[in-house]
């Protein structure tokens, strides 16, 4: 939960997550519209369905017994060499570099990396991490990014490795790492089709190769829907596109996929954050209750 996402905002979907699934058996004994109710509003989608499918593996083929390496741990769904390195060195005592975006800023100083690529960083940080209690010396190298080799306005008088940093002893600390080019993210104008029966409004549920896949939610079209009555728009931004959505008020088309859902029974599906903004807009212009 705590990848992309702030400390704050994970705290009581943390709460909530372990008060449904208190085991890894719960978890995978769960179906997968429960799971992606619960994460609804973290975003990023695919880590609750991997996590899904990794409690599935570890209960059902493993006996819930988790792995114990780094290498077993990658064979999980969505587990990455970040997540893997970081359980493995903190639970299991493996001494591998955990490697983050905190941990490559501070390696961009010490050695003077432009560009510090992952696999790099672990290889000039492995002969540092100690045999006893790894994980700290993970966690420490972390927290030292966050708060005091920060991305801007380092401190880096109170740093305890300022005698072994090369920027800092050359007075480069700000130019490491180089910054990232920024690339224009593109934005795209779409509707959504707003179909309302007898209380209920007519969605669908993402299929496995759609983004959001899981998630229900209105169709959006590319086109204006002739006819339709255009309500105030909605602006969303992903990670690497924003939308304005504008939903439109139109008759139900038998060759549109989906179905009517009740909106008093809205709560016990899961909606992506876009979808939940434009049942505000019903809402305001009093289309709907909720």
């Amino acid at each position: 939960m705590l990848q992309q996402t702030q400390v704050a905002t994970v705290i009581p979907y943390f709460e909530r997550w372990l008060e449904r699934f208190p085991n890894v058996q719960t978890l995978a004994d769960a179906s997968q519209d429960d799971v992606l109710k619960l994460w609804e509003g973290l975003g990023y989608y695919r880590r609750a369905r991997n996590l899904y499918k990794t409690a599935q593996i570890v209960a059902h083929k493993k006996g819930s017994i988790f792995p114990e390496t780094y290498e077993d741990w990658l064979e999980l769904p969505g587990v990455g060499p970040y997540t893997a390195a970081a359980i493995s060195s903190i639970v299991n005592g493996e001494g591998v570099v955990a490697v983050d975006g905190n941990v490559k800023r501070v390696a961009a100083r010490l050695f003077k990396l432009d560009v510090p690529e992952e696999k790099h960083v672990r290889e000039l940080l492995t002969p540092f991490i100690p045999k006893k209690n790894p994980g700290d010396f993970n966690e420490a190298l972390m927290e030292l990014g966050a708060t005091v080799c920060t991305k801007s306005s380092p401190t880096c008088l109170f740093c305890p490795v300022q005698e072994n940093c090369q920027a800092f002893v050359s007075g480069e600390v700000e130019a490491y790492p180089k910054p990232k080019v920024k690339v224009a993210r593109p934005h795209y104008e779409r509707y959504a089709l707003v179909h309302l029966k007898d209380d209920a409004l007519w969605l669908r549920q993402r299929s496995e190769d759609e983004m959001l896949n899981g998630l229900w939610g209105f169709v959006l079209v590319d086109e204006q829907p002739k006819g339709a009555k255009l309500l105030p728009p909605v602006k969303h931004a992903y990670t690497h596109f924003s939308q304005t959505i504008t939903p439109a008020l139109a008759k139900t088309s038998s060759k549109i996929e989906g179905s009517y859902v009740k909106v008093s029974e809205l709560d016990d599906i899961a909606l992506s954050t876009l979808d939940h903004k434009i049942l505000n807009v019903l809402k305001n212009q009093k289309l709907i209750t909720l």
